[in-house]
């Protein structure tokens, strides 16, 4: 796994300035310097360390956090690690979704996937949860009401088990809602859980409603 550019950051005019942000991101993403778990703070400190009585202030840390989360990059080969890290800062920037693609398609289980991320770090068995879909739904989706049932035996949510995915926009050509943070009484990984999916418009009115079931986390 590696963090791997998009070719759109090969393009003459960018790939100085794609250097610069994949410098810092892959200094960011080592874990000798940012041990796990990973915070924002840390990154500013060691950026200011030497540098008193001198300080970043918090705007342009901002701007340069975005820089490196606005980076294209292919998320197919982030690490779990990797993930966690984009998502603290994501968590932090609440930075507004990238441009949509979208269609016109009605969203149902065959064009939805459910992709569950762990946070690396967490002490509460927290996942980030994604619905991916294909980029031909519906453009009035705005968010998208979740349900997670936990199969038999499988560790109960600790967080309310209906809550609501937020749009990120466009991502590696899919249409992704994600949700911070869902928790487990104890860790989900290798059991099974069913979803109820309804995607809904800005009124809020369903678009549709279906499930998604067995999703291994």
């Amino acid at each position: 796994m590696a963090i791997v550019l998009l070719n759109s950051q090969f393009l003459t005019a960018l790939q100085t300035e794609s250097q610069f942000a994949l410098a810092s991101l892959l200094w960011i993403n080592d874990t000798t310097i940012f041990p796990n778990p990973f915070t924002v703070a840390a990154v500013k400190t060691a950026l200011e360390a030497a540098q008193a009585p001198n300080v970043f202030t918090t705007e342009n840390f901002n701007q340069y956090l975005t820089r490196i989360y606005t980076l294209g990059i292919d998320t197919s080969f982030l690490t779990l690690s990797e993930v966690t890290r984009y998502n603290i800062i994501r968590e932090y920037l609440q930075p507004p979704p990238n441009l949509d693609c979208c269609g016109v398609i009605l969203p149902d289980g065959t064009n939805t996937v459910v992709l569950p991320f762990e946070k690396i770090g967490s002490v509460t068995f927290e996942y980030e949860l994604q619905i991916v879909f294909d980029a031909s739904v519906d453009c009035e989706i705005d968010h998208i009401k979740v349900t997670i049932t936990p199969q038999f035996g499988s560790p109960a949510v600790t967080t309310p088990a209906t809550f609501t995915c937020n749009n990120l926009g466009c991502i590696n050509g899919k249409w992704v809602f994600s949700k911070l943070w869902v928790d487990f009484v104890s860790s989900p990984t290798g059991f099974l859980y069913d979803f109820m999916v309804e995607p809904q418009n800005n009124i809020p009115i369903p678009i549709n409603s279906y499930n998604i079931l067995s999703v291994g986390f």
